[in-house]
């Protein structure tokens, strides 16, 4: 790719990156002679297509053609400007960027600007949990009540918002009227942090902070950057129990997961990653040693998401609890295992308690171990009430009926949409569980067009 000016910091920072290093947190790679192999995050990949050669500071998928330096892969992968992979890969050497004249605020493009304003938020929350005063007492009291350490906040980055109407965007104006600039970056303007979701207008037409009094969870990207943020309410009369950011052109709760910057290196060495439902449920799992784990935000999980994971695993764990939880759980788990490249499996937890609640018992470790080896299958829990319906029927008309069911079932969930080998290990899978033969599945349903399996 051609670059802009700024060619002698280019190549600076591209000396000084190890792009096996780089691309390894994003992609599981295994060690080929000189090289490295993983699957290719640019495409579908079902098997390693993607090189990554050391010696020559590069990546290329022999599949899908994607090919470049550690820039490169850092715009391609996470659609950044090229100032913005720039500036990433300069923090991550201990690289001061030449400034060129004329560079002033206006100049940083949205996304780095949502960015810096998201990481000065960020700082300002943690900050306040950290050093003393009124709200370090407050946060500091809700982490200990929750069995939260301070090593283990200060890995997360939890800090508080303060109950005040407009700490953040005071300090926030203060900078700006005083032309401050944090770690040698401009402060955003204030419409910034406002499409960041972190202040907003009040009906007097003044700004004000969005989050008051709450304990703030930073919701971070793959390269540890804060994208977003969780506020929990302190007060028990606040309403709702919980506030989170808008969509911005950083952060798309369809496809972030809470807590993977963080537990990528687990998911890859264990090749299992669980989801969990929120952001305590991660952080006491991560904290009892289950680093492996992430939680979805407020949503399902998507073929987004399993995609995502997919570059790490093989098997993903949906955490819940309830009998029509589990049901919901395993039609959209089923869902996305037909369409992305994971195995998607369904953890019952004893007694239908949270995960810290399980932890916090004395032998809380081995329940929850326990629990995530009885993890079943999506497709077994899907198809349970059909092979029952199947043994208990009593003739071939009856059994036929069910089977065609069942395929109409797994046709509406996406099963028609998959071809090739998949679709053959998938459908022995299935006449395995319901007791049939992968012929009578072929013949069972209504045969229509192959379509392929999208986003609901």
């Amino acid at each position: 790719m051609s670059a802009p000016s700024g060619s002698n910091d280019r190549d600076r920072i591209l000396d000084a990156t190890d792009i096996v290093a780089l691309v390894s947190e994003q992609v599981r790679l295994d060690p080929k002679g000189d090289e490295f192999v993983g699957l290719c995050p640019f495409h579908e990949d079902s098997k390693p297509s993607m090189y990554v050669v050391p010696r020559k500071g590069f990546y290329h998928c022999f599949a899908c053609g994607a090919h470049g330096n550690a820039i490169d892969f850092l715009v391609n992968l996470h659609r950044m400007e090229f100032l913005e992979a720039l500036e990433t890969l300069a923090n991550r050497a201990g690289i001061e960027l030449t400034r060129r004249g004329g560079e002033d605020r206006g100049a940083a493009n949205r996304r780095t600007g949502l960015l810096r304003a998201n990481a000065l938020a960020a700082r300002f929350y943690r900050r306040l949990i950290v050093e003393d005063g009124p709200s370090a007492d407050v946060g500091r009291e809700l982490l200990e009540r929750r069995g939260i350490s301070n090593e283990i906040a200060e890995r997360f980055g939890i800090g508080i918002a303060p109950d005040a109407w407009s700490d953040l965007a005071d300090r926030v104006d203060r900078f700006l009227r005083e032309d401050v600039s944090v770690d040698g970056d401009a402060v955003p303007e204030l419409p910034i942090f406002e499409a960041a979701g972190l202040v907003r207008n009040s009906r007097r037409g003044t700004l004000i902070d969005t989050f008051r009094n709450r304990l703030i969870f930073p919701i971070r990207d793959e390269l540890g950057r804060p994208v977003a943020f969780g506020a929990r309410k302190i007060d028990p009369e606040d309403e709702p129990k919980y506030l989170n950011s808008p969509e911005s052109d950083v952060f798309h709760k369809g496809s972030t997961l809470y807590g993977l910057d963080l537990a990528a290196k687990a998911i890859a060495k264990r090749r299992t990653a669980i989801i969990c439902e929120g952001y305590t449920d991660v952080i006491a799992l991560h904290a009892a040693g289950f680093e492996n784990a992430v939680a979805t935000l407020g949503t399902a999980l998507t073929r987004h998401h399993a995609d995502r994971l997919g570059r790490f695993c093989d098997t993903v764990i949906l955490l819940f609890d309830g009998d029509l939880a589990g049901q919901r759980a395993a039609d959209r788990a089923v869902e996305v295992f037909f369409a992305s490249t994971v195995d998607v499996k369904l953890c019952t937890l004893p007694e239908g308690a949270d995960p810290d609640e399980i932890l916090g018992r004395e032998n809380g470790h081995e329940l929850f171990t326990r629990a995530l080896d009885g993890a079943v299958d999506a497709t077994v829990a899907l198809l349970s009430d059909f092979r029952r319906s199947l043994d208990q029927a009593g003739g071939v008309s009856g059994r036929q009926r069910i089977v065609a069911e069942a395929v109409t079932r797994l046709d509406g969930l996406g099963l028609d949409g998959v071809a090739g080998v998949r679709r053959n290990f998938i459908l022995d899978q299935i006449a395995s569980i319901l007791g049939v033969t992968t012929s009578m599945l072929e013949q069972g349903g209504r045969r229509r067009a192959p379509r392929i399996a999208d986003e609901p």
